[in-house]
């Protein structure tokens, strides 16, 4: 194309100072027809300039297109990777809170038996307090009433004795 267009070219300015010679000679037919011929060597040259310019700017459209196409296509792959990282990232998040739940409720279970167990202890404990109390109860019972008597009599005497100024034991009795 380059080759075809210097041709051209070179013929537009050829018919062109042909042109010149031929007004400057007065010969103005070969003159007008030699302008023609420049204008429409210029013609072509312009039209083949636009179909250049046409198909560079063709190819700088194609050439931009590829370059955001490959860009999106950078993008597209960052946020595919940083969502993969999210998701991963998630999923392991959610694994460490299972894993947590799972030891808690373990913890929780044991911490519920011996909960219980100690729990049983307590009520036997209590059982067996409340068969002591019951038997110290019984036992005073027993020990008071066992001791009434002797200590009541020997109040008795004693009131005598102290009402009885002047009276012997041996009286009293």
């Amino acid at each position: 194309i380059a080759a075809e267009y210097r041709d051209t070219l070179q013929q537009s300015y050829t018919a062109h100072n042909l042109a010149n010679v031929f007004d400057s000679l007065a010969i103005y037919d070969s003159a007008l027809y030699y302008v023609k011929t420049a204008m429409s060597l210029n013609f072509s040259l312009f039209d083949a300039e636009k179909a250049k310019y046409a198909s560079e700017l063709s190819e700088k459209y194609e050439s931009d297109k590829k370059d955001e196409r490959i860009k999106t296509q950078e993008i597209e792959n960052k946020l595919k990777s940083r969502n993969l990282l999210l998701s991963l990232g998630g999923l392991g998040l959610v694994a460490a809170l299972a894993i947590v739940s799972f030891i808690s409720y373990q913890r929780k279970q044991k911490a519920n038996k011996l909960l219980t167990i100690q729990n049983d202890r307590i009520e036997k404990l209590n059982i067996e307090l409340d068969t002591s109390n019951q038997v110290k109860t019984k036992l005073f019972s027993v020990i008071s009433h066992d001791l009434r008597s002797p200590i009541s009599s020997l109040y008795a005497y004693l009131q005598l004795k102290n009402n009885l100024p002047g009276k012997t034991d041996k009286a009293i009795i």
